[in-house]
């Protein structure tokens, strides 16, 4: 008895009958053969016993409480006369997760009433390896409440911040109460071991009567993920990311930044990271020499001389030389000294290679790492365009496409360039000097061999 309040908060009571309405109820027994069986593959077998009158057949409803762990079927019949039913198989089920081994009850009832339910418990052992690496990691105050089976992070454990901090919300589960916050800040969980991963963030303001954190912006390995995030206030949003590659340096790197709204910070309360995957494989690339001269020598891994006068020389080639060797004759080959590109679609290419090669040009050598995607995506619509107009058969097609592509490339891409080379860096999305030295004669030159294509 529970009084609520009202008019008092006492309930009273004066007396109770309990009177017999029924038989006692018979019972069912259930027994498992094996204490435990592997969910590859493995089975046992379990049988039912009831109590009571054996006169009739029993038809017996049996489940199990976990089917992606073991099945059982629908029913099993203890025969008239019979006490115990004929054996039945309890199967395990590969879910192909690594989750250990799990422990499931199987349970016999009657729906038509008169018998207790009986169960019995199985345990199923997994085959999965386990994870290589899983982390789980509570973002908070040094004297807050950790989460169970988390480890705690504070502020001083991230780099780069900017306006950041922690503190307890004292709102929410021991996960959500406590949050290092932040304009814009950087974590580096270290030791993990090169894979693929699956990572959950936990992001958000946990307390009601806060203002709501939106507009936030979530990078994971220098790559935007999540782009505006809104996250009302008292609102902690589970946020799953999957496939995240970590090579060998064992680094998995989160960033988090706000970009405004109701408020300019972002909040951040937990961090779970758990293997989905092998190990990447690796490519590597081996320059032949460690140094070159800028005036026309070349080695293998960057080799390009362009010259307008080789293109414009193009007309009067010997139908058959060949005289860079790349198995294009001079007279179909724009760069005849040239092994590397015959055409201003493999010079393309190698200026998109060159952009998001992180041994070139670096993240931070970029006003926003979203400016880098955008002209990633402008310089593949040229080199879309640019492959549409050398296979066009119609001539006034091919130019008009040539002319959109060289469009692109000096009114929205060099432009993004040129504040280190006369233009004006307010409009620069590239802002440090040495990388605009080496895409913006790129540039450059792409602009030329177009402009030479359409006189």
């Amino acid at each position: 008895l529970v009084g609520l309040g009202g008019s008092s908060d006492y309930v009273m009571i004066t007396g109770m009958e309990v009177v017999a309405s029924g038989p006692a109820l018979e019972t069912l027994t259930v027994a498992i053969a094996d204490t435990a069986i592997s969910e590859n593959g493995g089975s046992t077998t379990a049988t039912v016993t009831r109590s009571g009158d054996t006169t009739s057949e029993l038809v017996v409803d049996l489940s199990s409480d976990d089917t992606g762990e073991a099945t059982v079927p629908a029913t099993v019949t203890i025969a008239a006369g019979q006490t115990t039913s004929p054996a039945f198989n309890v199967t395990g089920v590969d879910d192909e997760i690594s989750d250990g081994t799990q422990t499931i009850m199987i349970t016999a009832s009657v729906a038509a009433g008169g018998y207790s339910n009986g169960n019995d418990t199985l345990d199923v052992t997994d085959d999965e390896v386990p994870p290589a690496f899983e982390a789980r990691l509570d973002f908070g105050t040094e004297s807050s409440p950790v989460a169970a089976g988390y480890t705690r992070v504070t502020v001083g454990e991230w780099t780069s911040l900017v306006n950041g901090g922690h503190l307890d919300r004292g709102v929410g589960s021991d996960l959500e109460r406590d949050v290092v916050y932040m304009h814009d800040g950087t974590y580096t969980l270290t030791g993990v071991t090169a894979g693929t991963y699956d990572v959950i963030l936990y992001i958000g303001e946990p307390d009601p009567t806060k203002k709501s954190r939106d507009a936030n912006d979530v990078y994971l390995q220098g790559i935007l993920v999540d782009n505006d995030l809104d996250t009302p206030a008292g609102t902690v949003l589970m946020r799953t990311y999957n496939g995240v590659a970590v090579d060998s340096s064992g680094e998995l790197v989160l960033r988090l930044v706000g970009l405004g709204g109701s408020s300019d910070y972002v909040m951040i309360t937990g961090m779970e990271v758990v293997a989905s995957g092998p190990a990447l494989e690796t490519l590597t690339v081996a320059i032949a020499d460690a140094t070159i001269s800028e005036n026309g020598a070349t080695n293998t891994y960057n080799s390009y001389q362009l010259t307008s006068s080789g293109l414009a020389s193009n007309a009067n080639d010997v139908a058959n030389t060949d005289s860079d060797g790349d198995g294009v004759a001079d007279h179909t080959d724009l760069f005849p000294d040239d092994a590397d590109f015959a055409r201003i679609s493999d010079f393309t290419n190698f200026i998109i290679n060159y952009v998001v090669d992180d041994n070139v040009i670096f993240d931070e050598d970029w006003r926003e790492l979203q400016n880098e995607a955008d002209f990633v995506a402008k310089l593949e619509t040229v080199l879309e365009l640019v492959l549409a107009a050398e296979q066009a058969e119609d001539q006034e097609w091919a130019i008009l496409l040539y002319q959109e592509a060289l469009r692109i490339v000096d009114d929205e891409l060099t432009l993004r360039t040129d504040g280190f080379h006369g233009g004006s860096l307010v409009n620069d999305w590239l802002v440090v000097q040495e990388a605009q030295d080496i895409i913006h004669p790129d540039l450059l030159s792409l602009s030329e061999y177009l402009s030479l294509v359409l006189e």
